[in-house]
């Protein structure tokens, strides 16, 4: 009956944890995400600029790409602009600028996931601190654990033996 309970609060912790953690963590990588992807549309807009294609592509290629950025953030995904330069000359400019543009996508979605991971590592280093104490063992003469008495095999298992090393019965 012990045994049981204890399984039980353990499950109900393991899942008051994941519900914590997606509470804290989902808004931040939100937040991050968006503003991630604001810097990652000017830097977008700067290569697009600096790119030695002609004006008027320019134009073009910045209006799909802006339409592609729509397009995924009404659908809720990100934004796939390799497509946009699909029916694009397959020139070293385009090619350069589509990578520079993918990569900039790459490293907005990355660093938006950087605050979110540290702050699941401080959730999970907190989770350590109710284990620590649990498995902390008394000093010789003090009140039996609480790990012991929740865990019957325990005391079982450091039962005192006999000076010819059996265990007393």
């Amino acid at each position: 009956h012990c045994v049981v309970t204890m399984r039980a609060l353990c499950l109900a912790a393991r899942h008051a944890g994941v519900v914590l953690g997606l509470l804290l963590l989902t808004p931040i990588f939100t937040a991050d995400l968006e503003r991630n992807g604001d810097g990652a549309l000017a830097a977008g807009t700067a290569y697009v600029l600096d790119s030695r294609i002609p004006p008027l592509d320019k134009l073009r290629l910045a209006q799909d790409v802006l339409d592609e950025v729509d397009r995924a953030k009404e659908d809720g995904k990100l934004p796939n602009v390799a497509t946009v330069f699909e029916d694009r000359p397959d020139d070293e400019e385009y090619r350069t600028l589509e990578e520079r543009l993918v990569s900039e996508l790459d490293r907005a979605v990355t660093a938006a996931f950087s605050r979110p991971f540290l702050l699941a590592a401080l959730l999970a280093l907190a989770a350590l601190v109710p284990i620590a104490v649990s498995r902390r063992e008394p000093s010789v003469g003090g009140p039996p654990s609480r790990s012991s008495a929740a865990w019957p095999w325990r005391a079982r298992s450091r039962a005192p033996t006999s000076p010819s090393g059996g265990r007393r019965t």
